[in-house]
């Protein structure tokens, strides 16, 4: 039995939220749920049935952390507030200026 349930949020007819609760039921400990287009409402119910959620960009990264670290039961994340890391904060170096999209 596997410790963690990778999915994508969005899979044809399903979604990763069926995956997860089936792997609840068969006793799978970690479901880590994943989009490139995030709908709140999923994302919100995905972290009510005990999924954790991250953006499929941030997934190479983040997925390291559920293999190897002691994470906290439940993802407590406020899926509705804005990502500060998504956005250029700039600084006082030349290089740090943004370029035009």
């Amino acid at each position: 039995m596997p410790d963690l349930l990778v999915t994508n949020l969005r899979l044809e007819e399903y979604n990763g939220l069926h995956l997860v609760l089936l792997a609840t039921s068969e006793g799978v400990t970690r479901s880590l749920v994943h989009t490139d287009r995030p709908d709140p409402y999923l994302v919100r119910e995905a972290q009510a049935i005990g999924a954790f959620f991250e953006r499929t960009e941030r997934l190479l990264h983040a997925v390291v952390a559920y293999l190897h670290f002691d994470l906290p039961q439940r993802d407590r994340r406020n899926s509705d507030r804005y990502d500060r890391r998504t956005a250029f904060r700039g600084g006082r170096r030349a290089a740090d200026i943004a370029l035009p999209a």
